[in-house]
Formats: C-alpha cells, structure tokens, sequence
C-alpha cells in the first residue's frame, strides 16, 4: 500500500516531501485523514444558489432592462421549465463505460431573450443570464451524480462538462443547437418562433 504526505493544491495532489504531483487513478480506492478545517462542507467550485440570490418575475425584469443599449425584449421560459441536453463522450476507459447522456436541467428564473440597438443587424436575439440547475441525470449513467448550479444555459453546459467529462475536450458548444424542450424542439427553433411570432417589449 502506498502513503503519501499530500498538499491539496489547484485541485491538483502533491507530495509534500518531493513537491510532484500524485495521481490518484479514476474509481480507486483512498482513505483521506485531514484536520477538519481543511474539509469543506460544499464543493467552492459548485455553490448551491442562495433562496434570496434567485429572481422573481418582478425583479428578473427590472434586471433585464438594465442590459446596456437594450432594444427589445420578451421572456422566452418561465422559471421552473425543463430543458435537456445530450452529450457523447469519445474517449472510454472500458467497453462497458455509458457513451451516452442525457442531463435535464430546470430554470430557477424566467429566461428572457433580447438584443441591442448596437448589434450588427444580422445578429440574432440571444438569451440573457438566467439562474437553473442541472438536476438529473436522465439514463443513470453518471455514478454518484450531483447538482450542477449554474448562472446560464451555457455555464450549466460547460461546467457539466467539466464536472463529470474532463478528459473530452473543450466544452465548445451552442446551447441554441444542444439544448431542447423535448425531443425535435431545439432552442433554435423556440428562439426562430420567437423572432417571427411574438411582440417584442421595446426598451
């Protein structure tokens, strides 16, 4: 059995003694033993949001006009709506490892989408900020799954990404095309509704 004397450092392992980093192998098996100042009670790269941190309606729209050089407006989900994103990993350690998953995610404030007066005129609407949080792991496939929190559809995706697949490249992604309210409704397409069918709120 091998003992190190290790510094926790830059979520990275260190020996203390020959300062190199140790590498824990993925699903082995370690006992930790720290003074208890040195545990967190919560992962500080994950930090649940706060009842008081979340918008209503009221105050989502008081924050949404504040956006600098704000043309138009309309919220395009209420909170508490789901959206669901796949991913495909590439790189697997076994034949038996899920290559496939499902995430929903569930919006903690209404989503609104907008553009500005300063915006090329061919550039579309996009979404604004909006508190959610990746709650589900569809198929299962995640072993010891945990919430994501997250301050955009795109923060949701790319710290998914970073949480759970970290050897499978950068998370480069649009949220219009990878995100969906059910399956052949992408956010591209609510997003084309949205520009053609409903009035906008002007600023």
């Amino acid at each position: 059995m091998k003992s190190y004397n290790i510094i926790y450092k830059n979520n990275k392992f260190y020996d203390q003694h020959t300062g190199r980093r140790v590498f824990p192998k993925d699903g082995g098996n370690f006992l930790i033993a720290g003074d208890n100042e040195a545990f967190n009670e919560f992962d500080p790269l994950n930090v649940p949001h706060r009842e008081d941190e979340i918008l209503n309606s009221i105050q989502k729209l008081e924050k949404v006009k504040t956006i600098k050089n704000l043309d138009s407006f309309v919220v395009a989900l209420k909170a508490q709506t789901d959206i669901f994103f796949d991913f495909s990993i590439t790189k697997v350690k076994n034949e038996q490892e899920p290559k496939h998953y499902r995430f929903r995610i569930k919006l903690l404030e209404d989503l609104y989408l907008y553009k500005c007066t300063t915006w090329d005129e061919a550039k579309k609407p996009t979404f604004y900020e909006c508190r959610c949080v990746v709650l589900e792991d569809i198929h299962e496939n995640v072993n010891f799954f945990e919430e994501i929190y997250a301050d955009s559809l795109n923060d949701a995706y790319s710290k998914t990404r970073q949480f759970y697949f970290p050897n499978q490249g950068t998370a480069g992604a649009s949220v219009y095309v990878v995100m969906e309210l059910s399956e052949n409704s992408s956010l591209e397409a609510l997003r084309d509704r949205l520009i053609e069918q409903i009035p906008w709120n002007r600023a």
